[in-house]
């Protein structure tokens, strides 16, 4: 079969466009400033965006929004909160990091099809180079504890670090379980004085820390997967500002979440409870394991530590 005029005069103007096409596009690319052609440019007009459209433009955003906002953004509010934040996360989390290198975020699977795409599940505390602490609440069935994965060194649960694979499961009390994992946790990670559990001793100054398992669901499309780890301070001594309680008993119905309360001296208190009104305190599980005989009521309260108590912690030699 042979070609007519039309065939090849259709032919060669195919071939014309696609070339020209290909010419402009190498033309575009060589003209326009190297950043725009990067991901992450963002169009530096008027226009107002949703959040949700404008992280596709800059993935950064979502560090600089780690909640999302509900505000339309605009290419000035982009250039301005991307530098602020960017110096604020680099000074801050280097810091929080570095204080509190022992905090683990594990993660599991969000679909069986896709190993990249994870949720958080629960925080852990790292008890030595190879052993994790956690709640048992952090699964739904034992069967579960194998398929998390374990990120250590970041203050993010969903990147940067290094991951860590459960390869043994040992059941420490009715509410706390150890992980083996491999590879093993870097020597800077491991807390030098070790975290003492359960207690149920005095104490002065504690941080709770850790991500929150309530934001990160299933069917949300945005996961706070640049929300750094969480650090509130508390003092058990009287302070003019917010109080909770620490205590014994968990409410009926409560569940007990995986963010820890932990003593400058390294002493694990207890765990949070769930944000209910019922159920917003800490639990101490610490009378119930040990089985002694508590001299003090069986809640006290603690408060955010903003009035900046200076009485000193005397910690136990290890």
């Amino acid at each position: 079969m042979g070609f007519d005029g039309a065939d090849l005069c259709l032919l060669t103007a195919v071939t014309i466009f696609v070339v020209a096409d290909i010419l402009l596009a190498l033309c575009l690319r060589l003209v326009l400033p190297e950043y725009m052609t990067q991901e992450g440019f963002y169009p530096a007009d008027d226009r107002k965006v949703k959040f949700e459209d404008a992280v596709k433009f800059c993935p950064c955003l979502a560090r600089v929004y780690p909640e999302g906002t509900n505000k339309p953004i605009t290419f000035e509010m982009v250039k301005e909160q991307v530098t602020k934040k960017k110096r604020e996360i680099r000074n801050d989390t280097i810091e929080q990091l570095n204080v509190y290198p022992f905090i683990v975020s594990l993660n599991i699977l969000a679909y069986k099809d896709d190993p990249e795409e994870k949720l958080f599940a629960c925080n852990g505390l790292i008890q030595s180079s190879e052993w994790v602490m956690t709640t048992k609440t952090c699964v739904k069935t034992k069967s579960e504890w194998h398929n998390l994965t374990v990120r250590s060194g970041s203050i993010y649960w969903s990147q940067m670090g290094d991951e860590h694979s459960v390869i043994n499961v040992s059941d420490f009390s009715e509410d706390l379980v150890a992980l083996k994992v491999a590879p093993k946790f870097s020597a800077r990670l491991i807390p030098n004085a070790p975290i003492i559990y359960p207690y149920d001793g005095d104490w002065i100054h504690a941080v709770s820390l850790g991500w929150d398992e309530d934001m990160y669901l299933k069917k949300s499309s945005f996961r706070y997967k640049y929300k750094p780890f969480d650090v509130r301070e508390w003092t058990s001594s009287n302070c003019n500002s917010e109080p909770t309680k620490v205590c014994d008993n968990r409410p009926t119905n409560c569940k007990m979440l995986s963010k820890p309360l932990v003593t400058s001296c390294h002493q694990l208190v207890g765990m949070k409870l769930d944000d209910s009104s019922k159920c917003n305190v800490f639990y101490n599980f610490g009378s119930k394991i040990q089985k002694v005989k508590k001299k003090k009521k069986s809640c006290y309260n603690i408060y955010k530590n903003i009035c900046n108590s200076t009485k000193m912690e005397v910690c136990q030699k290890f």
